[in-house]
């Protein structure tokens, strides 16, 4: 059996997600890293060691704090914008935009016409302590230069939410 196991590795966060071959997740985890990303990240992976065995799986990792890690580890790293929208693509198809609120900033990505992004610079659900509503601030337009299917390898998303948000 060849599984996938996405990981994120957010501002605040670990999420860590092993699916089956039909999409089915057989574990999953969320957890504040507390600015210790390598060890949270290692933590929520071992408790997926005994699903993996010695199943062959492909590996990504996204998030705002996966890049280093990704490229320490070298596995393959997803953007998590192109990630959600290969989600949003294949299992919600008729989307016409996604809110997705970070640890340190929120995201709209309008899908209809094409692809555009637009973010603020903190997460309209709480502020950096996790304390409440944040400092609203404008969503600024984000660039995107890189070809979509150059960047999500194998048609994969890194990471799905829990309960498929």
């Amino acid at each position: 059996m060849k599984l996938k196991v996405g990981i994120d590795i957010g501002s605040t966060t670990v999420k860590v997600v092993v699916l089956d071959e039909e999409n089915k997740t057989l574990y999953q985890v969320y957890r504040r890293h507390m600015s210790q990303v390598r060890q949270a990240a290692l933590e929520a992976l071992r408790g997926a060691k005994e699903i993996l065995g010695e199943n062959e799986f492909y590996i990504a990792i996204s998030g705002s704090a996966g890049l280093g890690v990704a490229e320490c580890a070298g596995i393959d790293f997803v953007q998590e914008v192109f990630a959600t929208y290969e989600c949003v693509k294949k299992y919600q198809p008729d989307t016409d935009a996604v809110v997705e609120l970070g640890g340190e900033d929120a995201k709209i990505i309008f899908l209809t016409g094409g692809l555009e992004e637009r973010m603020n610079g903190h997460s309209a659900g709480f502020d950096h302590r996790g304390n409440g509503p944040a400092q609203p601030q404008p969503y600024q337009a984000v660039p995107h230069c890189l070809p979509l299917r150059g960047v999500c390898k194998n048609g994969y998303s890194a990471f799905a939410e829990p309960g498929g948000q």
